[in-house]
């Protein structure tokens, strides 16, 4: 799951670039809808995926660290000991996806 979340965020974030809401739209369900092939799951698969981790709390920060990881990969050495110290919180009455 850390793999299709990790380019789920990358697709939506791709997506959001463009300053057009239209636009940002459209190329996030393009860009999502090929996450989805490359793991060859569908949309539905997806969402029911992460109402489940959702209710599983530790699984899902054991999750969203290792995507964090990733993206430390990605990143110069000073911000990836930034992500290393952030820790999110899920004491809220909502849960944080990303």
């Amino acid at each position: 799951m850390a793999y299709v979340l990790y380019d789920y965020q990358l697709a939506v974030a791709m997506a959001d670039e463009d300053g057009d809401l239209r636009k940002m739209a459209e190329k996030e369900y393009l860009y999502t809808q090929a996450v989805y092939r490359k793991y060859g799951i569908t949309e539905s698969q997806f969402n029911l995926s992460i109402a489940h981790y959702a209710r599983n709390p530790k699984t899902l920060l054991a999750i969203t660290e290792e995507v964090s990881k990733r993206y430390a990969e990605e990143i110069d050495e000073e911000q990836a000991q930034i992500l290393a110290d952030y820790r999110p919180s899920f004491r809220t009455d909502t849960i944080v996806i990303w």
